[in-house]
């Protein structure tokens, strides 16, 4: 594929991993007004007859549930049939369902919804990061996936913006709506990119067949590479998907922001830190891995050992300024650990086994990452009765993270033809 197609494609896989991530996240921004939204009957109910913390962080669970459950089924058809026609109904799928959300007449058809978002996002993200192997040689790959994971956090901040403004101004049920019209027409615009080779840049020994789950399971947990790998990502995701779920209410609560307020300082503090974070742990972790072979483990390591203090600090509550600082930090020192992982799980294994891989990576995190991070989150929330404890304890798989990534980076490299 000639780069100005190559290009034109990474950009266009970018612009759907924006809405993926807006549509993802626009329910942490509007959280708090469908918790006291008298025209939504069902879930949970506390003294004051609200939602309580637990049905909240629910509306994130059935997200991820779906997500990776329904991830290992698209990653086995992304290795077998036509990448392109996957990414074309997911996105189509989950941008209606984020619609129906909008539409929702009780909490249950909400979290219905909200499982169809799942189910659509599960058919785009395990296919994009093996399209972008092959769009791009592994010299340059490392670059490619860098500004493909710089985009989730500036999606994510839009949804959290989107959110707090828009449903401030007029209702949660409006914040919905408009953010499922992009997708729309960035599923249609899909259709025109041409289809990649399977496997173009990589040499001819390294080139296999797909397998089928069992096998491709098999070979993933003899791999060592995607082992230590997805380790650290379910200890960090577990975080990333307590504080995306908590942060504007903790802003709320503990700090005293306004609702709109809280969803415009923490969609720009995500934005900001979450591009610079990403595009700084590209750079190091392509500075790294030329001179050592765990170069990515070794970046990713560092960073989110850096973090912990920093999350640990929320607990304290120490103010809006410091607060925003500390944040800021966390959650750049966080960032900087997505494109150098995620290069490394697509060079740990054959091009006939990417889709797969990254279905069961996402599979793995999301299961014990952020599928049971919100509601524990909101659980210690409401037996302690402070928010801030809850999130300042996400420091603490943060800090697992680093040290089991660091301890990984003293073992061998597998080499892509393993298993």
């Amino acid at each position: 594929m000639a780069r100005p197609r190559a290009t034109a494609g990474l950009l266009l896989l970018c612009g759907i991993n924006l809405v993926n991530f807006a549509d993802r996240y626009v329910v942490g921004g509007v959280q708090e007004l469908i918790k006291r939204d008298p025209g939504l009957p069902g879930g949970m109910r506390d003294a004051l007859g609200h939602l309580d913390d637990a049905s909240l962080g629910a509306l994130t669970t059935v997200f991820v549930l779906v997500f990776m459950l329904a991830s290992p089924f698209t990653g086995w058809l992304g290795d077998r049939i036509s990448r392109k026609a996957l990414v074309f109904g997911g996105v189509l799928v989950w941008s209606l369902a984020t619609l129906g959300s909008g539409l929702a007449q009780s909490f249950g058809t909400l979290l219905l919804a909200r499982a169809f978002i799942g189910a659509g996002e599960a058919g785009y993200a395990t296919v994009a990061p093996s399209l972008i192997a092959d769009l791009y040689p592994e010299s340059s790959r490392g670059k490619a996936m860098g500004g493909y994971n710089a985009v989730m956090p500036l999606g994510a901040a839009l949804g959290f913006a989107v959110g707090g403004t828009i449903g401030a101004l007029y209702s949660w049920r409006a914040a919905f709506l408009v953010a499922g019209v992009p997708g729309l027409a960035l599923a249609a615009a899909f259709l025109f990119l041409p289809e990649p080779e399977r496997g173009r840049f990589d040499a001819a020994e390294v080139k296999r067949s797909a397998l089928g789950p069992r096998a491709t399971l098999a070979a993933l947990v003899r791999n060592r590479d995607f082992v230590i790998n997805t380790a650290g990502q379910v200890l960090f995701t577990f975080t990333i998907g307590g504080l995306a779920n908590w942060m504007p209410s903790f802003l709320v609560r503990s700090v005293g922001l306004g609702q709109a307020q809280a969803g415009q300082d923490f969609g720009i503090l995500l934005a900001t830190a979450g591009i610079l974070g990403t595009i700084a742990g590209t750079a190091a972790g392509e500075w790294a891995q030329r001179r050592h072979p765990r170069g990515y483990f070794r970046i990713s390591g560092w960073s989110l050992l850096a973090a912990a203090p920093c999350i640990a600090l929320l607990a304290t509550a120490p103010g809006v300024k410091a607060t925003l600082c500390i944040t800021f930090v966390a959650l750049f020192l966080v960032f900087c650990n997505g494109a150098p992982l995620y290069t490394a799980l697509m060079n740990c294994v054959p091009p006939g086994l990417r889709s797969s891989t990254v279905a069961f990576n996402l599979l793995a995190i999301h299961l014990l990452g952020d599928a049971i991070s919100p509601p524990i989150v909101g659980a210690i929330s409401d037996a302690s009765g402070s928010l801030a404890l809850a999130v300042g304890l996400c420091a603490v798989p943060v800090l697992l993270a680093g040290a089991v990534l660091l301890r990984g980076a003293r073992i061998a490299p597998e080499l892509a033809t393993a298993g």
